[in-house]
């Protein structure tokens, strides 16, 4: 992680930091016929996904959504701020990101609670 950080100069969010420390990686709320679902990056997906999807300073995805094609990204010029640092950034709409004001653990727990609909675009 040391390395990712020193290369690329991405800020990586404690909680973030924390869960691919321990999972690597996740697909959550995935159908096992029809697909759909969140990937939570592993580090070089989160690179792949950047620079595949030319996505801007100070963003970059952490999470990237089947259901409406979109990632939520972590926004750098929030780094440490009390009100959260996800912004989601869809890849048909990319000029209009949508602060969502919540951390990687805040997004998390209430994706479980509404099963895993994107409470953040409703």
């Amino acid at each position: 992680m040391d390395q990712f950080v020193a290369r690329y100069k991405f800020w990586l969010p404690d909680d973030y930091r924390s869960f691919i420390s321990q999972y690597s990686k996740s697909v959550l709320f995935q159908h096992s016929d029809y697909g759909g679902g969140y990937d939570i990056l592993s580090l070089s997906e989160v690179i792949d996904y950047w620079k595949g999807y030319s996505i801007d300073d100070p963003y970059y995805p952490i999470i990237w959504s089947s259901h409406s094609i979109g990632a939520l990204c972590v926004n750098q010029e929030q780094a440490g701020a009390e009100n959260g640092y996800l912004t989601w950034i869809g890849a048909m709409d990319p000029e209009n990101p949508l602060d969502l004001h919540m951390s990687f653990t805040e997004w998390f727990m209430k994706l479980l609670e509404r099963e895993g609909k994107e409470f953040w675009l409703e």
